[in-house]
């Protein structure tokens, strides 16, 4: 059985480190240079403040949400599943080390940075039950791919010296990617925008270099006399010692025996830096599905209360709910960890897409008047305890449903509409 790897497109006959990786692997892994001449990794990217802004916005939002497992009934309606042992694994501690929260927002910035992520299986030795999972760096994973099966392997290559390399196959590892162009694996934003990211970095260092050589004090030195090069040289030396660096930037020279200095150099404002500086983190926040604003960045108008609202509802919509639902439908489709066509995992998101406060009393008042809800589901839903049964007796005869007409009953050759009394369950 001949196992491709898709990264290279060949059959996998040869290795490479990952401490020092080859081209073909640099690039792989979003190394290549863009236009700018500068390489991107996931380090310097993450380096990028508005990279390092959106990632961590994103996975921490994420991990803030509960997963819960459900049930699914014959009625097709679900249940949530608290005593199945994948609750405990999913919503609590997915291991003995890593609570719930830290681990579904690493595996959120490894699918926001790498475009996949990789979930390690444990089975108990008794069961062969999956009783816990732990996280694979995708730096440290090749994904090896039979087209004629559609079956995968997985290499793990562990950068540190103590642990062996190991081949694990879809029952031990479960594989989350985002966004694909074949269907196996999937593609890096760091990658893909390359040359929008290192054209960031190159406009860091350039700008650190700028400050670093005194920011405006940058130019020629004309001296009325012919310098030898060793004379130049050392000319040039004691003035960049005397004058160069930020903490002296601005300073006034003093110039001895005709020395004239003649600037050239431009300020930033004149390379406009703050301006691309701006579009870039625009840009950034298109590349994962951020509001601009989120980032700093320009969102074309005013923030108002309207466009603040309509931003949080984007930001779940558009740069958090493709994430959860992605991991959830990975989660739910691997029978090691969820009996398929039974039990099923979802974020819930409700939290994050509720409106104000008089909106949502108002969509309350409503669900209870025609008995859709009841006072307990209300509070449930605004994370209060339920009612006692003293509070259930005192509450106001408003909150209860008025008597609801029944829909009109055939009775023989006349219609006769019947008012039927509706009691609210609390």
């Amino acid at each position: 059985m001949a196992f491709w790897n898709r990264k290279r497109s060949e059959e996998r006959t040869h290795t490479t480190g990952l401490a020092s990786p080859q081209g073909w692997l640099n690039d792989a892994l979003g190394g290549k240079p863009g236009p700018s001449g500068k390489r991107v990794t996931t380090e310097t990217a993450m380096g990028i403040p508005s990279v390092w802004a959106a990632v961590s916005i994103i996975s921490e939002q994420i991990g803030q949400l509960p997963l819960k497992v459900y049930r699914r009934l014959d009625s097709g309606d679900r249940v949530e599943a608290r005593n199945h042992r994948s609750w405990a694994l999913l919503h609590d501690k997915p291991n003995s080390s890593t609570p719930a929260d830290r681990f579904w927002s690493t595996i959120a910035a490894h699918l926001l940075l790498h475009g996949n992520a990789f979930l390690r299986k444990h089975r108990d030795a008794a069961t062969g039950v999956v009783d816990e999972i732990y996280i694979l760096a995708p730096d440290q994973v090749t994904v090896a791919y039979n087209p004629e099966t559609g079956a995968k392997q997985f290499v793990h290559n562990p950068s540190d010296s103590v642990r062996p390399k190991r081949i694990y196959d879809e029952t031990e590892v479960l594989h989350i990617f985002g966004t694909s162009l074949d269907g196996v694996v999937g593609l890096s934003v760091i990658q893909t925008c390359r040359g929008t990211l290192g054209t960031a970095v190159a406009r860091d260092e350039f700008e650190g270099v700028f400050y670093a050589r005194g920011a405006t004090l940058s130019g020629v030195l004309q001296h009325p006399n012919k310098l030898s090069l060793e004379a130049a040289q050392n000319l040039k030396d004691s003035f960049a010692l005397v004058y160069g660096g930020s903490g002296k930037a601005h300073g006034t020279p003093v110039l001895e025996e005709g020395l004239e200095f003649v600037s050239v150099g431009s300020p930033l404002k004149d390379l406009q830096l703050v301006a691309a500086q701006n579009s870039t983190r625009t840009d950034i926040a298109v590349m994962f599905k951020l509001p601009p604003n989120y980032l700093g960045g320009s969102s074309g108008d005013g923030l108002t209360y309207a466009t603040v609202e309509s931003n949080q509802i984007q930001f779940a919509l558009h740069a958090i709910a493709p994430w959860t639902n992605t991991i959830a439908k990975a989660l739910s489709n691997d029978p090691g960890i969820l009996p398929q066509n039974v039990f099923e995992a979802e974020f819930t998101l409700e939290a994050m897409m509720r409106g104000a406060a008089n909106d949502r009393a108002d969509f309350y008042q409503k669900m209870i008047a025609m008995g859709a809800m009841t006072a307990d589901e209300v509070r449930h839903l605004e994370n209060w305890p339920a009612l006692t049964a003293a509070q259930k007796k005192d509450l106001a005869p408003a909150a209860v449903p008025p008597e609801l007409p029944a829909p009109a009953v055939v009775n023989g050759d006349a219609k006769e509409l019947l008012r039927l009394p509706v009691r609210a369950v609390n």
